[in-house]
């Protein structure tokens, strides 16, 4: 599980969602759960994430964070012509993180 250890110290700032957006835009791609996300693709393509927070809140020892996440997907095998293709995409996740410990745990919500 990633860990958020910057976010979790801004918490409950105004800085938080800037903190986290930073933090999970650093994160390597395999960290992040994108081929749950994926829409037409193959899986994910190693190219940096760009990360949108949409809505926060604390829950019982949890910071619980509703995000999009845009990234891009390859299309292997098309038979297109520009095989493999590489797409935009988009999934919103849920971020439960823990106030104990920082870390994060994702799972899609579209």
């Amino acid at each position: 599980m990633p860990r958020f250890p910057d976010a979790l110290q801004a918490w409950p700032s105004a800085a938080f969602s800037a903190v986290l957006k930073k933090e999970i835009e650093s994160l390597p791609v395999g960290a992040l759960p994108l081929e749950q996300g994926l829409s037409r693709g193959n899986y994910p393509a190693h190219e940096p994430v760009s990360a949108s927070i949409l809505r926060v809140a604390e829950d019982g020892g949890f910071i619980r964070v509703d995000l999009g996440l845009f990234f891009s997907e390859i299309n292997a095998g098309c038979s297109c012509g520009f095989d493999p293709l590489i797409e935009a995409a988009y999934c919103e996740f849920r971020l439960t993180l823990s106030m104990e410990t920082g870390e994060g745990e994702f799972r899609v919500i579209s």
